[in-house]
């Protein structure tokens, strides 16, 4: 009766194996408990590999043969000695070519005590080891019967992180990220502004994401817009946007672009991680009590507040952005008191007892925020301070850290770049970020109360408001299709603030490989007719890798069910006729283009032997 072995049967003769290896070549030891099953039957017939690498083809992959496929996924076995010395970390058990390994683990007369799983960073100078479970040989009851439920646990975390990495998740994952995509954010961080071009079709919007995440960005610290013709100054950066008020009645207000925004909060994160977690919770803590007050005024409870003099200030509404609005009593003047310069002014008198210790109003409370109506600011913060509860026993916050921001354009080169920009021409240039670039922006004018930029320049007042800059935390990827004919409307100035790298279509090949992509059925065939195509479209005078088809395009098959065919007459011939326009002989041009992609003998590229 033929016996199938599970998975965890294979798991457990692989480390038995594993171990059996390197202790004979370290020790030489024949009474070695995996000596008689595993070492003996190989070198009685000659059929022993010493040392190799099993990723790399080399036979001593057969000696695992049998086990070497676990959970769907080839385990290589690679024994390397170190200058005669075999209990080195260049002895170890590999998933699929990632640095996801089983190490031996070895006691000081060298004698292998168990196995360690662990990640190893090849690429880091010097190599970097992180050891994630270590077991001995007793603790997993390796060499007996059957399989012991710690050996069932080692087994279960050590498919837990190929499964982690098969999601793109964890902490491998992570780290191979961030060395696949190093060249990338090398240059985006010496440059602050990086432009990824090159062929259509190459996964220039998913790269730059990929390039954010593994700048440590999350979803919440990356940005993302796209550029068309009609994208302008208002989206972008600030404009009037409709809006209705409480009573129904529709007008314009100023609201910052999205560009902006991204960057208020890039700024608020630099801010924050500059303060003490005690700051951060005081700061929390107003901000509660600030709502608790617009929550009375809504509700009905609050309709007045009282000045020092016994003046009481009618409530006349609260605004869109949560201002306070306010008249004295029979009296149609109106003044406002804005959450931002409150919390100010309360970081100076945080208690009832220091507002009341003023003795000139006027004058103590212009020195910390200029251009308001004092005396309205001192009674709403007193009545904050005497209606709002608080919590004393809310537990301190953690320090923010402060982190990187990454703000992708899209197709920057199809929007009308100096419209949408205006005066961030001058900010976005990498010598300029920070403060040293802040401008005051087209609707300063309208801005009564001062912004976070105008706070971080230490603008207080209404007459100097509506700062701007871009903050040194903040990067910026554009992508573009350098064939596209709108390149042109880029000039020389806008250049020079961005890095540009080309990227080709053999750059993305792994596109076709994802698991998530649906292809991974045609992706070698996909790879060939690619490589094909794109060596005879450079061979056609007019056209260049800028024309190449990139591996995106090929990610349409899982529409078409594998169908190549179908995809050609879809997707590709129309745009490879498109890119010959004007060109004589289009129609031989096209034919010998679909030859190559059709045709393994068409150029020289090797793939003809393949098909033989």
């Amino acid at each position: 009766m033929f016996f199938i072995m599970t998975d965890i049967e294979k798991f457990k003769s692989l480390l038995e194996y594993f171990i059996s290896h390197v202790d004979w070549k370290q020790n030489m030891d024949k009474t070695h408990v995996g000596f008689s099953k595993y070492i003996k039957p190989l070198l009685d017939n000659n059929s022993f590999v010493e040392s190799g690498q099993g990723y790399n083809g080399n036979k001593i992959q057969k000696l695992i043969g049998d086990w070497e496929t676990i959970n769907n996924h080839k385990i290589y076995l690679n024994i390397q000695p170190n200058y005669g010395d075999w209990s080195t970390r260049k002895c170890y058990l590999n998933w699929g070519n990632t640095g996801i390994n089983i190490f031996c683990n070895w006691d000081k007369t060298k004698n292998v005590q168990g196995v360690d799983i662990g990640y190893a960073y090849w690429w880091e100078t010097p190599v970097q080891y992180k050891t994630l479970l270590t077991k001995t040989i007793k603790e997993l009851d390796l060499f007996n019967n059957g399989v012991s439920s710690e050996l069932q646990k080692f087994y279960d975390f050590f498919v837990n992180e190929i499964i982690n990495y098969d999601k793109k998740c964890g902490y491998y994952y992570q780290k191979e990220i961030e060395n696949k995509y190093k060249m990338f954010t090398n240059i985006l961080t010496s440059n602050h502004n990086l432009i990824l071009t090159g062929a259509p079709g190459t996964g220039k919007t998913y790269l730059a994401k990929q390039i954010a995440k593994s700048m440590g960005c999350t979803d919440n610290e990356i940005g993302f817009v796209q550029f068309h013709p009609s994208y302008d100054y208002t989206d972008f950066v600030e404009g009037l946007r409709p809006a209705q008020d409480k009573s129904g009645n529709v007008g314009f207000v100023r609201k910052d672009g999205v560009f902006k925004a991204f960057c208020r909060k890039a700024l608020k994160n630099v801010i924050d991680s500059k303060k003490t977690p005690q700051e951060l919770k005081n700061e929390k803590t107003f901000k509660e009590k600030y709502d608790e007050i617009i929550g009375k005024i809504e509700n009905g409870e609050i309709d007045r507040f009282d000045l020092r003099t016994g003046v009481q200030m009618d409530v006349v509404e609260v605004s869109e952005k949560d201002n306070i609005i306010l008249r004295t009593h029979g009296s149609d003047k109106q003044y406002t008191v804005s959450f931002g310069r409150l919390s100010l002014l309360a970081k100076k008198f945080p208690d009832v007892a220091s507002l009341n210790s003023i003795t000139n109003i006027d004058k103590t409370i212009r020195d910390v925020i200029k251009g308001c109506h004092t005396s309205s600011y001192w009674a709403v913060l007193k009545a904050i301070y005497e209606q709002c509860s608080s919590d004393e026993n809310e537990i301190v916050p953690n320090e923010v850290e402060e982190k990187k921001y990454v703000f992708i354009i899209d197709e920057i080169n199809r929007g009308e770049i100096s419209k949408i920009f205006g005066e961030l021409f001058f900010s976005i240039d990498p010598g300029y970020r920070g403060i040293d670039g802040k401008v005051r922006t087209q609707y300063a004018n309208m801005q009564t109360d001062p912004n976070v930029f105008d706070e971080a320049l230490g603008i207080n007042d209404s007459y100097n408001c509506g700062h701007f800059f871009v903050p040194e935390n903040v990067y910026i990827i554009g992508t573009m299709n350098d064939i596209d004919r709108s390149v042109e409307s880029m000039d020389f100035a806008f250049r020079r603030r961005f890095a540009f790298k080309e990227i080709k279509a053999i750059d993305r090949v792994e596109m076709l490989y994802d698991s998530n992509n649906g292809i991974e059925n045609y992706a070698d065939e996909a790879k060939k007719r690619m490589s094909r195509l794109n060596e005879e479209i450079e061979r056609i005078e007019g056209l260049s890798t800028a024309y190449h088809i990139g591996p995106a395009y090929f990610l349409k098959l899982k529409n078409y069910d594998g169908n190549f065919q179908d995809l050609w007459d879809n997707h590709l011939e129309g745009l490879l006729k498109e890119y010959m326009r004007g060109m004589q002989g289009v129609e031989d041009k096209i034919k010998t283009l679909k030859e190559a992609y059709n045709n393994p003998k068409a150029t020289n590229t090797g793939d003809a032997d393949e098909n033989l």
